[in-house]
């Protein structure tokens, strides 16, 4: 399955794919676009400015396009990035038409999204972060623009504790393709 995993930043994308990753092994690892865009050599101020947003949004769409493999996971999504970009345009120089179909045919080439909410059990377990307020703002972007961008498909909450949460997305798997799945 082609899966990304979407939702702001602390909200537990990279530690569930990691524990998803003892379960299934023979998926690969698509890192952030930050992360892969600062090993291209590109400069990302803190906190990254909207053209850095735009970049990695246009990362994750190359990813996405480009990487074909049967059993990945993708660690952010354009979705994300998208409310990112939305979030940090304050002087509305980017028009949400721009991306909305690319990002809207990138998702729809995924077996799967899922979508980490910030919860206070999250947060509550997350180091103090100075961009909280950013947290909360991309979150509440991505719950209102992921039904009009995931067109079919399917967008799975993973809610609750971290037990859950990794719980809910095995099962989501496993219901998929048993074959991947160690006992």
């Amino acid at each position: 399955m082609r899966i990304a995993v979407t939702g702001s930043h602390n909200s537990g994308k990279s530690t569930i794919i990691e524990l998803l990753l003892e379960s299934f092994p023979n998926y690969i690892i698509y890192d952030e676009p930050y992360h892969l865009l600062l090993e291209e050599g590109y400069e990302i101020p803190d906190p990254p400015s909207l053209d850095e947003y735009r970049a990695m949004l246009e990362k994750s769409l190359e990813l996405i396009e480009e990487e074909q493999s049967e059993d990945v996971f993708f660690d952010r999504s354009p979705i994300d990035l998208l409310a990112y970009t939305l979030v940090t345009d304050n002087y509305g120089e980017i028009d949400e038409d721009e991306y909305f179909e690319e990002v809207k045919k990138s998702i729809e080439s995924l077996d799967a999204l899922f979508y980490l909410p910030v919860e206070d059990i999250v947060t509550q377990n997350s180091p103090s972060d100075e961009y909280s307020e950013l947290q909360g703002e991309v979150d509440i972007m991505i719950q209102g623009i992921i039904g009009d961008l995931a067109g079919n498909t399917p967008v799975i909450e993973l809610s609750g504790d971290l037990e859950t949460r990794v719980a809910k997305a095995e099962r989501y798997i496993s219901s998929f393709n048993h074959r991947d799945c160690i006992s």
